[in-house]
């Protein structure tokens, strides 16, 4: 293993990457690769491009300051604009690596990528790949992903009764050279002036800066500056601020956070301060995570029909006028445009107002959730598809929930976490409001 071309992907980071610790102990030459795909920054079907502002322009700063780290250690980013499955096999022509690697994925989509990208190195050279982004090992797990239980609550369980949670590796001091025969060390500059422009997007309090260090240091100050993980599971569903919840699920998504370094902490947290019920929440919380990677591996394209993994037939009659209220924050009920408000302007949105949002499509409007879920994906700084569709079915009633139908009265969710009115005002300041007999 000595010249290794590895592209990265969701694993934005360097402490805790399997790869890139033995990178750093066997190779002599390293060509590290990320590609923006043009196909993943396209229109949806439902009219609206994929990936929003908010969103670009988090990916971009985790891209760059990923760039910056590889240098501080003596190597660099090759950085493309193209679909990985082309670009990978030229560069490898270029530099003749021994090994190429990458993370393996668990939704469809990724899965053909990386399917049409072997296809097209055809033995040319080695490729190995492993699993960084789950907290658990998928060769951990007690069942095999047929075996999947259906319910959470049953592989909570099974998963708890056999624990095992491999150790973090460190982040290595120094990496092999670039390579000699790539001579050009691409910055941002190769990509679309649509892209770029993410970059101007306005930073907002509640905003989130992209990169390894950025995360490691939200992860310091809400365990061990604030303490508040003490207090993680009674404050987790508020609605407005900074610290009611960890708020760790951005950099976890793009994987500039390693969801065991997290966990670690948790440990090391329950050692040195308290252990709770808020810090076994978290826990709880990267296993629903997991449990959503493993269902979007067994299911594959059904996660994303109509019907869901139940193939449950439902009667979807909302418009899609309603759907473009709901989406711009204009329904007439106040607490869910407060919610689809604070989601457009700053891409992000607590898990109680994704709930009763997402609640309030499916179930008042009864639209057709995939579009939710797509809007979410626009939007979203934290977008991961798997626990992104995960939820939508669950709240939908297609997917792996024992009930039917999630339903959340909204009346009664406003008098319950926002009963001052202090989150719809931070939100609708511009807005005013009369009531609506049909809620």
């Amino acid at each position: 293993m000595k010249k290794v071309l590895f592209w990265f992907r969701n694993d934005l980071r360097l402490h805790d990457h399997e790869w890139i610790s033995e990178i750093a102990s066997k190779a002599d030459v390293f060509l590290p690769v990320y590609c923006f795909n043009p196909d993943d920054f396209g229109m949806s079907v439902f009219g609206f491009e994929r990936v929003g502002m908010h969103r670009k322009k988090f990916i971009l700063e985790n891209v760059w300051a990923l760039k910056r780290k590889l240098q501080e250690k003596g190597s660099d980013l090759y950085i493309a604009w193209g679909r990985p499955e082309e670009v990978i096999p030229e560069l490898a022509i270029k530099f003749s690596p021994d090994v190429i690697g990458f993370e393996k994925e668990f939704a469809w989509e990724e899965q053909q990528v990386e399917i049409r990208l072997v296809n097209n190195i055809n033995n040319r050279w080695f490729v190995k790949t492993y699993y960084g982004k789950s907290l658990m090992h998928p060769l951990d797990l007690p069942f095999s992903i047929t075996k999947l239980p259906f319910q959470f609550t049953e592989f909570r369980k099974q998963v708890e009764s056999n624990w095992v949670i491999r150790k973090t590796y460190s982040e290595p001091v120094h990496l092999p050279f670039w390579p000699k025969e790539i001579e050009h060390k691409s910055g941002l500059h190769v990509l679309p002036v649509s892209i770029l422009q993410a970059l101007e997007t306005l930073l907002t309090p509640y905003s989130f800066a992209g990169g390894e260090d950025a995360a490691l240091i939200r992860l310091q100050h809400y365990f061990w500056g604030t303490q508040q993980l003490a207090k993680y599971k009674e404050t987790r569903n508020e609605l407005l601020g900074t610290e009611y919840s960890s708020r760790l699920s951005p950099w976890l998504s793009i994987g500039s956070l390693s969801s065991r370094r997290v966990y670690e902490e948790v440990k090391r947290f329950e050692k040195d301060i308290t252990a709770n019920e808020s810090t076994y929440w978290l826990i709880f919380e990267l296993l629903w995570r997991d449990f959503f990677r493993w269902v979007t591996w067994k299911f594959g394209k059904r996660i994303f029909y109509l019907t869901g993994i139940t193939q449950r037939i439902r009667n979807w009659v909302g418009t899609f006028e309603d759907f473009e209220r709901w989406k711009n924050g204009e329904t007439g009920v106040p607490l869910v445009d407060a919610c689809m408000t604070e989601l457009k302007q700053t891409g992000y949105l607590s898990n109680r107002g994704r709930q009763l949002a997402a609640s309030f499509l499916v179930n008042d409007l009864r639209c057709d959730w995939r579009w939710g879920a797509s809007w979410f994906e626009h939007c979203l700084v934290d977008y991961d598809v798997c626990s992104n569709w995960g939820n939508w079915m669950y709240i939908a009633g297609v997917g792996n929930d024992s009930r039917k139908d999630r339903y959340f009265k909204i009346e009664k969710q406003a008098a319950q976490y926002d009963a001052q009115g202090l989150y719809v005002k931070t939100w609708l300041t511009n807005k005013s409001y009369h009531a609506l007999d049909r809620y």
